[in-house]
């Protein structure tokens, strides 16, 4: 008698079952809309994905407006790091 393998992985959001990683990975997930690989399905499936992305964004768009404006690479990320940090 052979036994069924399991399948190992699963997607979250829609529920699909995948015997490979490489399945997983390619899979279109009519939840999110995107494969995992890509940035958003993370961003949907996970709140804290999404508020750590949009600081990143947030500093990245100050660090390149300081940059503009004659700041050193180093000096605008220090700047836009500080003032993105949350005050706790």
């Amino acid at each position: 008698m052979s036994e069924a393998i399991e399948p190992k992985h699963k997607c979250n959001p829609c529920g699909n079952l995948f015997d490979t990683e490489i399945q997983y990975l390619e899979h279109a997930c009519p939840i999110t809309g995107f494969n995992p690989t890509e940035f958003e399905h993370a961003a949907a499936t996970d709140p804290s994905f999404a508020a750590a992305s949009a600081k990143s964004q947030e500093r990245g768009a100050m660090r390149v407006n300081l940059e503009e404006k004659g700041a050193t690479p180093d000096e605008a990320q220090q700047i836009a790091h500080e003032a993105t940090q949350e005050v706790k």
